[in-house]
């Protein structure tokens, strides 16, 4: 009973898909409800921000788990190993709010289509029916099978009969109210975020909740002028930030405006033809296509066949023929029967029709498919809306880090309430003392610090006419170690040149007719095929088409002509091309060839087909092309050269090697060999014929093995790797790749060193300012912490010039360096809590201690020294032995009691010129040039700011003007004390500049220490990399491996095995004659 319970209280939303979520159901109760009301207002407002943080902890809080059916909020949670939450409330729609009446008899079904979720979905007699909205995505409690299931389509199990005859006729006008209330509107809205919204989530981020909060603490305590330079900055920040994100939302929101307000033209069943909005259309309504026209949804072509524009899906504007579906008696899903070429009876939303064909029976007909965010537009809209979660090691490290700054602050919190409560100090000042240790470790500056160097990295490639919608994977670009490159297109040129043609005669080849010499084709059945094999059509006057097909048409000297002629006779109505001989082609026989029907290029077949006509004769020809040895198998075996295999020499098992394999290949090692994949990808180059899913898989079985991805594409049908992969790179500017994170305005691969360069240089960036702010952090954690054991700390303008003129200035210039010209052979560090970076700040930590402690304790030696807290007559009757400076000795002895005695300290004037240049010198330190960046004398502003600050701070330390030391809360102190002071820092510079330089930096060292060691990479790649290399049996040359997938099939290495070898071995497997196999060359 207790299992049940649970699996009612769980399900899977979209399983086995990439947006898989896992679903809790929860009921409200009113009493956990009122109890945190209660807190909320007694927290003054913490618990419900905390809530907003964790929306899981506010559904634990106010529900109690219940099966999902009696739920009225919902839980989700991502099944990826970010394991995110989502909080959705249960709405509910009720049918009795339509003008139609419903039927509440339980048996009869409210829409025509029995399998329908919608039948299931309406609970009677209460006509009820529960939904959640999720991502846009609108999802309906079926109350059969127990579970949510999406609604805005038609459901996949229908057969080609049953999209002819039960939605053939259309809907009727009943049917259609309840499937508009139910599915919702056929709108792809994005909505304009209010800019309100859109501070408000960008204040409540928990770092500027922080922010705040260390602020506030800071104004109280009367450090005002850092208090409010880090204000402006964080205003300016959000502003910044909320503008963008404005600008965004608008352009997406133009960009599906026009969708929206199409006026279409459907069947109604029992009424005839109607016009409405195209938002008004529901799932299995009839679309009537009379021309040229926007499509607001997805739809399957049931009558009649047209051209579109697929442009804005692809990235390719080339008219593309879609055939209406089959109209059969098969049981089987109308999807499988045309296999992986269904998409070529569909018409997808936000495709441009540009001509129709009807059939001769009627105009052009489809029946709608899916609607709003389900449709392909929908589908691209929302991977921009909900981009895929970045998996990048810098931040979850930066978070542990902060997370380590944080304890550090908490130790120091109460390493303060033990000082000041054993001095006896109040409890109002110990909190408040305690607290401001507590908020030295986490600099305020660091969100902005991390976000600059992305956006000058950003700026400089737009320079470079490299474009970013997603900044964050700038970053990520440093650590790209693959990059897969769609070959039409991106590696080669978008047209290609008609070279020459080998045409045959009697089984044999015969000369090479090369049109170089601008010599035509001469006619026969290569020319007759050129002439009319294709998927060319005539628009405006104009041939339109694939780049190939109409170069092998310019090729013929044909003319290509519109002829509408009724076919029907022979079974096949529709608009047909007549192809004459144009003036520069060559003598014919034929006066014109009539295209009857054309089957376009099929990729899963991988060849296209025309039934033809010529002019005086009565029969039909055929014509075929496709690849060559798809196209064998329709050849005689005397009449095509069979190439053999390339295989591994067996003297050269040893040496470097690559694979080469079909998508084919690929699919059948992806589906059945899974365990042998990883072998092949580690060494694969090149993967040819890949269908634009298993590019997808290619660049996630790549990434399973630890690659960083980059993917570089021409937009066409390669959106969905640019979307995979770490990085991705379009080429095209059509609406198609626009959820791509990179888009190039320069059409070529040079864009991806320019890429790589950058993000590399970002990323060492973005290590170097975290390990800056980590070191300031302990760098005033230290001094302070030593301060505080006297009661003292640092003055506000001591502190105000550590802050502001130092600190903040190196924040907004180190990342100005620009990246190196030359592309390096190896990658930066890609972690923060690596080897190098670890003990890069905790030697500088150790140095920081060590000098401070070192100085804190020698100044209290010194002859001359007294506690000017305690004892400031001590220190009135000394002050002739500092100062050289009489009028600076007069000046001090009569208003020291106006300097507070919390500050005013020899401890002070000591430690703080040491701080000051630490944090001066680790900048320069951590502001590494080559190999990733340009050396940093050529980023001016820095360098000119590190001088300026250096010379400032040896100028105070060294100076006798009584208004500096007034100013700047310090005392005057020999000079062999101030030279002491400045040695001791040099000496500390000098020691980490060779330590972080010449070992930390040093790449042969650590390589070393590795191989000493025998420290190897995690990464799956190296792994198999190491094991294929130790394995003297691969690659395998005369072996056949048996798939484990419990089919008994198998792959042979056509390269080493006969045919002969081949059966032989299918009878000893299982001794069956008969035998399902799977095989792949490599």
């Amino acid at each position: 009973m207790e299992e049940k319970s649970k699996k009612d209280h769980r399900i899977l939303l979209n399983q086995g898909e990439e947006n898989e979520l896992e679903v809790f159901g929860y009921r409200t109760q009113n009493l956990r409800r009122a109890l945190c009301l209660t807190a909320s207002v007694l927290t003054c407002g913490v618990l419900p921000l905390v809530f907003y943080w964790r929306p899981q902890w506010r559904v634990w809080a106010n529900c109690i788990p219940c099966p999902l059916q009696e739920a009225d909020t919902v839980l989700l949670r991502t099944t990826d190993e970010f394991q995110k939450y989502m909080r959705k409330k249960v709405i509910c729609l009720y049918l009795s709010t339509l003008k139609c009446p419903v039927s509440k008899n339980l048996e009869e079904s409210l829409v025509a289509d029995h399998r329908s979720v919608i039948n299931h979905a309406i609970l009677k007699p209460e006509l009820k029916v529960r939904y959640i909205q999720v991502q846009k995505i609108r999802y309906v409690w079926d109350n059969l099978e127990k579970r949510f299931q999406k609604v805005g389509l038609l459901e996949d199990s229908h057969s080609c009969y049953d999209i002819h005859h039960t939605f053939g006729l259309g809907l009727t006008g009943e049917e259609q109210e309840v499937r508009r209330l139910v599915c919702g509107p056929n709108a792809i809205e994005v909505e304009i975020q209010p800019i309100w919204k859109l501070l408000v989530k960008q204040v409540l981020n928990p770092f500027y909740v922080f922010q705040a909060f260390t602020l506030t603490l800071w104004l109280s305590q009367g450090y005002i002028d850092y208090s409010v330079a880090i204000i402006v900055l964080s205003v300016i920040s959000i502003v910044l930030s909320v503008y963008d994100l404005r600008q965004q939302s608008v352009k997406l929101h133009n960009l599906v405006e026009d969708h929206n307000k199409v006026q279409v033209v459907i069947i109604v069943k029992g009424k005839g033809l109607q016009e409405l909005e195209s938002r008004l259309l529901v799932p299995g309504d009839i679309l009537i296509l009379p021309g040229k026209l926007s499509l607001p949804c997805d739809a399957v072509l049931i009558d009649g066949s047209c051209v579109v524009n697929e442009g804005m899906l692809t990235g390719e504007s080339i008219p593309v023929t879609k055939t209406p579906l089959p109209d059969t008696d098969s049981t089987m899903p109308w999807k499988s029967h045309s296999s992986e070429d269904y998409r070529k009876h569909v018409l997808f939303c936000g495709t441009e029709v540009i001509q129709v064909k009807p059939s001769g029976q009627g105009p052009v007909k489809a029946v709608v498919l899916q609607t709003g965010y389900n449709t392909a537009k929908g589908d691209l809209v929302r991977s921009i809306l909900y981009p895929r979660p970045l998996n990048f090691k810098l931040y979850s490290d930066a978070f542990k880090f902060i997370v380590f700054l944080g304890f550090l602050g908490v130790v120091g919190f109460f390493y303060a309430l033990g000082i000041y409560i054993n001095h006896g100090v109040s409890p109002k000042d110990t909190a408040t003392m305690a607290l401001l240790l507590f908020s030295v470790t986490v600099p305020p500056v660091l969100p902005a610090a991390l976000t600059i160097g992305i956006v000058y990295a950003q700026k400089r490639l737009m320079k470079k006419k490299i474009f970013c919608i997603s900044p964050q994977r700038i970053n990520m670009c440093g650590q790209i170690n693959l990059v897969c490159f769609d070959k039409t297109g991106t590696l080669t040129e978008d047209g290609l040149d008609l070279w020459g043609t080998v045409p045959t005669a009697d089984n044999c080849f015969q000369e090479v007719h090369s049109f170089a010499l601008d010599k035509t084709l001469p006619w026969g059945p290569l020319c007759a095929a050129m002439a009319s094999c294709h998927s060319l059509i005539l628009l405006d006057g104009t041939i339109q088409g694939d780049p190939l097909d109409l170069k092998m048409f310019e090729g013929t000297a044909w003319i290509m002509e519109d002829c509408n002629v009724d076919y029907g006779k022979f079974g096949m109505s529709f608009s047909n091309i007549i192809i004459k001989p144009g003036p520069k082609a060559s003598w014919s026989p034929v006066e014109a060839i009539t295209i009857l029907r054309q089957f376009p290029f099929s990729s899963s077949l991988q060849r296209m087909s025309v039934v033809a006509q010529l002019a005086g004769e009565d029969h039909f020809h055929v014509y075929m092309k496709g690849a060559p040895e798809m196209l064998a198998k329709f050849c005689r075996s005397e009449t095509y050269i069979n190439i053999g295999n390339g295989s591994v020499p067996p003297g050269e098992k040893g040496s470097c090697y690559h694979f080469a394999m079909s998508g084919k290949s690929f699919q059948v090692l992806f589906q059945h060999f899974n365990s042998l994949l990883p072998k092949i990808l580690v060494n694969g180059t090149v993967f040819a014929r890949m269908s634009p899913g298993q590019k997808s898989n290619l660049v996630e079985e790549f990434q399973k093995l630890n690659y960083c991805v980059g993917m570089c594409g021409d937009g066409a049908n390669d959106c969905g790797a640019l979307k995979m992969a770490h990085a991705g790179i379009s080429l095209s500017e059509q609406e198609a790749s626009v959820a791509s994170p990179f888009t190039s305005k320069t059409a070529n691969i040079e864009c991806v060193p320019h890429l790589i360069k950058e993000g590399r240089a970002a990323l060492v960036s973005s290590f170097g300012v975290f390990k800056y702010l980590t070191m300031y952090g302990i760098i005033q954690f230290v001094g302070t912490s030593l301060l505080y054991w006297q009661l003292q700390l640092f003055g506000n303008y001591q502190y105000f010039m550590q802050d502001i003129a130092i600190t903040l200035m190196v924040c907004l210039t180190m990342s100005l360096t620009h990246a190196y010209p030359k592309l390096a052979p190896y990658r930066p560090a890609g972690q923060l809590l690596s080897p190098s970076l670890l003990f890069s700040v905790f030697l500088n930590t150790c140095f920081t201690c060590t000098v401070q402690i070192y100085a804190f304790l020698s100044v209290k030696q010194q002859p001359w020294y007294c506690e000017v807290y305690k004892y400031s007559e001590c220190f009135l009757d000394n002050q002739h032995n500092f100062s050289t400076n009489m009028s600076l000795e007069r000046n001090w002895t009569g208003n020291a009691t106006l300097i507070p005695g919390s500050i005013l300290s020899y401890e002070s004037t000591t430690l703080w010129p040491i701080t000051t240049i630490n944090c001066i010198t680790i900048a320069f330190i951590f502001s590494k040039g080559k190999p990733f960046r340009k050396p940093i004398y050529t980023n001016y502003i820095f360098s000119f700011l590190l001088i300026s600050a250096l010379s400032l701070t040896v100028f105070i330390l060294f100076s006798d003007f009584q208004d500096i030391y007034r100013g700047m809360e310090l005392l005057p102190t020999i000079t062999s004390w101030r030279v002491s002071i400045l040695v001791t820092a040099l000496t500390q510079f000098c020691v980490a500049f060779f330590v972080e330089d010449a070992i930390l930096q040093n790449r042969e060292f650590w390589q070393l220490i590795k191989k000493v060691f025998g420290f190897y990479s995690k990464s799956q790649y190296r792994n198999w990399q190491k094991k294929l290399a130790e394995d003297s049996t691969w690659p395998p040359t005369n072996r056949t491996d048996y798939s484990d997938d419990g089919k008994n099939g198998f792959y042979i290495n056509r390269g080493y095995e006969s045919s002969e070898q081949i059966r032989k071995e299918k009878l000893e497997w299982g001794g069956r004659a008969t035998e399902e196999h799977f095989w792949t060359r490599l």
